[in-house]
């Protein structure tokens, strides 16, 4: 993993980790699956 790509996954933990606050659950997930996908895009 590039540290790009590190650095991209990093940021978007602390928003996953900053959304489990909200009261709408399904925010975090979505936040979730959008670095899964990105992380599983990348070589």
């Amino acid at each position: 993993m590039s540290d790009i790509n590190l650095e991209m996954y990093l940021d978007l933990q602390s928003i996953v980790d900053y959304n489990m606050f909200d009261s709408d659950m399904a925010k975090p997930k979505k936040i979730n699956n959008a670095w899964i996908h990105i992380l599983s895009a990348t070589p």
